[in-house]
């Protein structure tokens, strides 16, 4: 069922492109755009020379990337009225497999995946010592996860089932 959820998002994604030409380029033109910014932002970072100043200033940016996504997002954009999880109450679909499926689904988009790229690269940082790298690299990987799944945990209100008809009897 996740597999199922994750081809859907990708048939939704893909299927936006095509309705609107301008929406591609314009998506094209940020990604490029945020490939660059952290295209430069690593390489200051590796020719840096003070290393332990920008230690301190990723873990501040490290947060602010969190932070970032669980704020911009939920007040912006909003929930992706497509994969509503209200949508697939009808489905019978374990919640858990569900709530699974749109957090992966949450992945799937570009500022996941340059979150993620953008993360994983500031573990150059660290580069002077294979271990710490090996360390910092997970760390970050598992701040972008966090990052992007506190923005689906924020944004994805979970399914509510139609009360039972002994519930809604009025008790006396």
């Amino acid at each position: 069922m996740v597999a199922h959820i994750l081809k859907l998002k990708l048939t939704l994604l893909r299927n936006g492109f095509r309705r609107s030409t301008w929406q591609l380029v314009g998506v094209i033109i940020g990604t490029l755009y945020a490939l660059g910014v952290v295209a430069m932002l690593i390489l200051a970072a590796w020719f840096s020379a003070d290393l332990q100043w920008l230690s301190y200033i990723s873990i501040l940016a490290s947060s602010l990337v969190v932070i970032g996504w669980a704020i911009v997002p939920p007040l912006l954009t909003g929930v992706d009225l497509t994969l509503e999880p209200q949508r697939f109450v009808h489905f019978g679909i374990e919640p858990k497999t569900l709530g699974r499926a749109l957090v992966l689904a949450g992945f799937v988009s570009i500022p996941a995946l340059i979150t993620v790229l953008a993360m994983a690269g500031f573990s150059v940082l660290w580069r002077l010592d294979p271990g710490v790298l090996l360390l910092a690299l997970v760390a970050n990987l598992g701040t972008a996860v966090l990052a992007v799944f506190g923005c689906q945990y924020l944004t994805i209100q979970p399914p509510r089932c139609a009360p039972s008809a002994a519930s809604a009897r009025p008790r006396s």
